[in-house]
């Protein structure tokens, strides 16, 4: 089975250590010298904690293990979850947008005709779409938004390629307990976590994109002192 690396790497890049060894994502593969896209397949998602930890699921199922910085195993948890079908009018959405996103990025006809035969798709969506290490060692796991569940406007500005991701975020605390569900701004989509602060991209009404920090209030006490 393919397999990818998580490693710690020295400034000048070189690798230091292999942390852990994960199997490998195959929404994006190549036959034949063609790319293939098989959206919605199992990938395996990771996230760095505040301790040094890191928080391994595969998005089939709503379930973390948490490793240690020398890669040992120090807990699992899990939140039921129930996967939701992927439906005609949900392909039909995420095929067009792909194609109108090639079409702007200048690909001609013929190859239109090659990407669109090597687009298929799982039955059902994943569980989650990324996560993140938040405040006081909490894990922040984003939820899929379904492309029918989308307004007329908002599948205009609709990118499955950038972000799948809904405004809601499931909040799980240092421990795996279950806190309960963010939303976040509207046409914010988080990049990552300083202390207390979520940071990511605001796009206005005309999609022009600007950095925006967030404050997470009632986050509890993080490890570098933060309220």
């Amino acid at each position: 089975e393919p397999r990818d690396a998580i490693v710690t790497r020295a400034y000048d890049g070189a690798i230091v250590d292999t942390v852990l060894q994960v199997p490998s994502g195959r929404t994006v593969s190549f036959a034949g010298g063609q790319p293939e896209f098989h959206f919605f397949s199992p990938e395996p998602i990771w996230a760095l904690r505040a301790d040094g930890s890191i928080a391994l699921g595969v998005n089939d199922a709503l379930e973390f293990r948490v490793f240690g910085s020398d890669g040992e195993l120090r807990r699992v948890f899990r939140k039921p979850f129930e996967p939701r079908r992927v439906t005609e009018a949900d392909r039909q959405i995420f095929t067009e947008t792909l194609e109108r996103l090639w079409k702007q990025a200048g690909v001609p006809a013929e190859g239109l005709q090659v990407l669109k035969q090597g687009v298929s798709f799982e039955d059902r969506f994943p569980a989650f779409a990324v996560a993140f290490g938040g405040p006081a060692g909490s894990l922040w796991v984003q939820r899929i938004r379904k492309p029918d569940e989308l307004s007329a406007a908002e599948r205009e500005e609709f990118n499955p390629l950038q972000n799948l991701g809904s405004p809601d975020w499931d909040v799980f605390d240092v421990d795996g307990r279950y806190l309960g569900v963010v939303t976040m701004p509207d046409r914010f989509q988080p990049i990552g976590f300083e202390g207390d602060q979520v940071f990511g991209v605001w796009r206005d009404e005309l999609d022009v994109q600007y950095v925006r920090f967030v404050r997470v209030v009632g986050a509890g006490r993080d490890e570098s002192g933060g309220g």
